[in-house]
């Protein structure tokens, strides 16, 4: 018997499914064929390496021994119980071996080898690699399985950057905070890492070129020509630089995209532009005898038949790149689709893939691929176009798609040949049609055309001029029949240059000088962003550029998330925090925000390089490549870490004992008449023998120099207002809020200081509405005295919107308001109504009665469901009441998970059904969340469901 663990429960049963025979256990956390195979799963990351850690910087730097680590089950719903499950199967006495079925790469592999160690089996290891969530690909991944002696370098890479990635970013972000909170005076967490933070660096560099750019004006020349009545123009070029740089250059008359084709456009106007006036008008004059221009004294034309090579397949990077170009999807967007299409449609193989090519065994694959897509989906034009003429060609494209050296995890994004769900998103259905027109272009031959460079002298001076004309379209036919894809770049027109023999005469027309600008670089885009990440050889530049070509910083499976890190601002452990990078304007720009500059700018005046350089990463990522070939390697590895920890953990240090600690002005000690230090999160006593010390920000509220003042010398403030009571986490929906109070400062036993809040009550003119006992009004409420037998309270906000007094003092004297205008529903939404206060229930409720769509502004199209009735329903927060018979449904029934959407309800109303998660117990006692499809029973008009397995 042997237990395979999977990464997730999706890709647990899918395997289940592929290899047939398999029944659900009553937890419904495994399956087993009660035979010889037992399927389980972990819920991404279960396990975590973990150490104890310091916010004192004095104490660092933290740097574990391999003995050192710990293993931590990750503090989540349902971890520890889906650990338990998976070390009970693994310690069974009928289970013989270990499968490791999780992703197939680094993190993968780091996942199941966890959860293997925490479980302390003795049990073998072996290894199940996964390219394809097809059948066919699950079965033979089963049938190749491994010992796990096999992935052993990729292990122990997996581990040195678990690790690697901790130790940075632990002693990184303890010692960058505490700087920076100290240079600001202000509690604030700074977040650095391995990867991050040279990423941020690019950012912050790109935005100082552009804030540093001094545009400058340039002069072309340019000139034209008549030959037999036809003319042509050409642009003065240095022909001599031109011929070393042709010389220089590697040029085997083929390009493998538009965009090198583009970099080699650009670098010729090095060779035309005058930034000096008086040089571009003395070649001008040159040109000229008098007002009358020079006669053409010779030319040099050269022709070729070139070729610009069909794109390679889609890497993860690349993919992520066109979908933001093209429809502004964010990287971590694109991943998540890339990611739906390979797990839940089984429509696309492994996403996270760094290679664009496929193993050389694999042209047969290939040929069924292409059968299926032709078969399968032969009503769909787009998927069928060109793809036979692709399939002719499996055999022809050689190592431009089949080459076993350019794989390493995983090889390209490649469509499976299984049709899409129609149901799929709008979203979805793009990222797939991306795929598979790639998939056809990249086995389709180059765009052949014929390139003439003409080069038209005036004495001395070269006047370039460039005609081209398509031979054959290759892949180009299959893009420009896209309408997604026929941009400008698609619909360039052939540009013919008039014939000529040597017997011909070539006039020249005229040469002007013509005047431009110099435009500032653009900032990054998350896709070219994205796409820098994966080579930064793009930023560099001479011997730089070639020792660094293809190095990346990050991996495929982790840039979009690096990103999103950058741009949150909300830490990991969901305190709020200052985004490092923000988006700008329409085209979603990254820019760094001014903390993110500050960050940056700090690192650099300290001689922190080994955080900021992008080469400094992307050499880490190429030590990490060296010990997934060789294990032994990891013990260099993680020495070199730990190496640039303690630099750069020294240089932190020093920069925190030098900045100065401020005073709090205007007041002394209260327990030995001291100075009082000014801490970014405490007041202290500037006598380290004292022990007097309070917080300075207090329920994410940061104190006033003035409010601690008056607390220190007062021991009690007003009432202050801006105070957080955080959302609770388990409860779904919930939300921050905002309230004001009063606070006390006491004294323990101990003699140790300490702030707690405290709600001023005065006596409130109005008896209680249900008892009759005196009200008293604090901060927030009027609430009755007599709290052992009614409590009844009126709070000062409901739903977002603040009373009035008079409106306070009108529902507890009439038990009612008139309509209200301003609250928010749990979904945000806008809606108004009567308080009126429950006499049985104790408390104040919402009333709907004599309130119109004019009131509530939002009145729906749907028919009410009731038999006989015409009426409309209107919106009041989740609550959709008929305008006519008064029956209504509410859009948040207990069980949903989150409520119900317009459109969502929308359909129900038309008797259709809905498929919205709801929550279930497991039938051990946990509750879980799961797909169930909802109807509204048309006898009944009960809503119902069913869950979906």
């Amino acid at each position: 018997m042997r237990v395979i663990l999977a990464e997730k429960p999706s890709v647990g049963r899918e395997i289940a499914l592929a290899l047939g025979g398999f029944t659900k256990s009553p937890t419904n956390r495994f399956l087993t064929n009660q035979k010889d195979c037992i399927i389980t799963w972990a819920i991404g990351h279960l396990v975590e390496l973990h150490h104890p850690t310091t916010s004192d910087i004095s104490k660092l730097p933290i740097l574990p021994n391999d003995e050192d680590w710990q293993l931590n089950i990750i503090d989540a719903d349902g971890y520890q119980a889906q650990f338990d499950v998976i070390k009970k199967l693994f310690d069974s006495p009928q289970v013989k071996e270990i499968v490791n079925a999780c992703d197939a790469g680094r993190e993968g592999e780091l996942i199941g080898r966890l959860i293997y160690q925490k479980s302390e089996t003795t049990k073998p290891l072996k290894r199940m690699w996964i390219n394809s969530m097809t059948k066919e690909g699950l079965i033979t991944a089963y049938k190749n399985i491994k010992d796990a002696s096999a992935y052993e370098g990729l292990n122990q890479a997996a581990r040195c950057r678990s690790k690697s990635d901790w130790i940075v970013g632990i002693n990184g972000s303890i010692a960058a905070t505490a700087v920076m909170s100290r240079m600001q005076n202000l509690s604030q967490i700074t977040a650095l890492g391995r990867v991050k933070t040279p990423v941020l660096t690019m950012v912050v560099h790109r935005q100082r070129e552009i804030d540093n750019f001094v545009s400058e004006q340039f002069w072309e020349i340019g000139a034209k020509f008549d030959v037999k009545g036809e003319t042509y123009e050409g642009k003065w070029v240095n022909y001599e630089e031109i011929l070393k740089k042709q010389k220089n250059h590697n040029d085997d008359q083929e390009s493998s995209s538009d965009e090198e084709e583009e970099e080699n456009n650009s670098d010729q106007s090095s060779t035309s532009r005058f930034f000096d006036k008086a040089k571009a008008d003395e070649i001008l004059a040159s040109c000229h005898n008098g007002k009358n221009v020079k006669a053409v004294s010779n030319v040099i034309e050269n022709q070729a038949i070139k070729k610009s090579n069909a794109p390679n397949l889609f890497d993860l990077t690349t993919i992520q790149y066109i979908a933001n170009k093209k429809f502004k999807f964010s990287s971590k967007v694109t991943l998540e689709l890339v990611q739906e299409l390979y797990e839940k449609h089984k429509a696309v193989t492994y996403p996270r893939t760094e290679s664009t090519h496929l193993p050389s065994d694999y042209p047969v694959e290939v040929a069924r691929i292409f059968d299926d897509l032709m078969t399968k989906q032969k009503n769909n034009a787009s998927v069928v176009f060109m793809a036979q003429e692709a399939k002719d060609r499996i055999n022809v494209v050689g190592k431009h798609i089949f080459d076993d050296s350019k794989i390493t995890d995983h090889f390209a994004i490649i469509p499976t040949g299984k049709e899409l769900d129609p149901s799929a998103t709008d979203a979805v259905k793009k990222i797939y049609f991306l795929i598979v027109e790639r998939f056809k272009a990249a086995f389709l031959p180059p765009m052949e055309y014929s390139e003439t460079e003409r080069f038209t002298f005036i004495e001395n001076n070269a006047f370039r001029s460039v005609g081209k004309s398509i031979i054959n379209k290759g892949w180009k036919a299959l893009v420009e029949a896209n309408e997604e894809e026929n941009d400008k770049k698609a619909k360039k027109k052939d540009v013919l240059l008039p014939a000529f023999t040597t017997k011909d005469e070539i006039k020249t027309l005229s040469v002007n000088l013509n005047h431009g600008k110099t435009t500032a670089p653009k900032p990054f885009t998350n896709g070219t962003l994205v796409r820098t990440m994966q080579n930064i050889s793009r930023l560099m530049k001479g011997d730089q550029k070639k020792a660094l070509k293809d190095c990346g910083i990050g991996t495929p499976a982790t840039r979009a998330n690096i990103i999103d890190e950058l741009l949150s601002t909300t830490a990991s452990n969901g305190s709020p925090k200052k985004a490092m990078l923000q988006e700008s304007g329409s085209n979603k720009y990254i820019i760094p925000t001014e903390y993110g500059k500050q960050v940056i700018e700090f690192l650099e005046e300290n001689g922190i390089s080994s955080l900021t350089m992008p080469e400094f990463t992307a050499d880490w990522e190429l030590q990490l490549e060296t010990v997934n070939k060789n294990a032994e390697k990891s013990v260099d590895f993680m020495k070199h870490t730990n190496d640039i920890v303690t630099d750069f953990i020294s240089k932190l240090q020093t920069a925190h004992k030098n900045i100065p600690i401020l005073k709090l002005a205007g007041c002394e000690c209260p327990e030995c008449a001291n100075e009082l230090n000014l801490e970014p999160r405490f007041v202290m006593c500037s006598n380290t023998k004292c022990r007097f010390k309070i917080q300075r920000i207090v329920a994410d509220k940061v104190l006033s120099d003035a409010e601690l003042q008056v607390l220190i010398k007062n021991k009690q403030t007003g009432v202050l207002s801006g105070f957080v009571k955080k959302a609770d986490p388990k409860i779904k929906g919930s939300k921050n809020k905002v309230f004001s109070a009063a606070l006390d400062l006491k004294v323990k036993e101990d003699g140790s200081y300490f702030i707690q809040f405290y709600f001023p009550k005065s006596k409130y003119d109005l008896a209680c509405p249900l008892c009759k006992s005196e009200m008293e009004s604090t901060v927030s409420s009027v609430v009755c005295t007599d709290n052992q037998n009614c409590n009844f309270s009126v709070w000062r906000t409901i739903n977002e919107r603040k009373l009035s007094e008079d409106e306070i003092r009108t529902l507890i004297q009439n038990g009612t308001t008139d309509v209200l205008n301003g609250f928010k529903s749990a979904q945000g939404n806008n809606f108004a109504g009567k308080l009126v206060i429950n006499h049985e229930q104790k408390r104040v409720g919402f009333s709907f009665d004599g309130v119109d769509a004019a009131n509530t502004g939002e009145e729906s199209k749907d028919k009410c469901m009731q038999d006989g009735c015409a009426g409309l329903y209107l919106i009041a927060g989740n609550r959709y009441k008929c305008n006519t018979c008064e029956s209504w449904y509410t859009s948040k029934p207990k069980i949903a998970t989150k409520p119900f959407s317009t459109a969502q309800m929308s359909k129900l109303f038309k008797g259709k059904t809905v498929t919205h998660s709801i929550k279930v117990d497991d039938g051990t006692g946990n509750e879980v969340t799961k797909k169930a499809e909802y109807y509204i029973d048309p006898k009944t008009k009960y809503m119902r469901y069913n869950i979906l397995d």
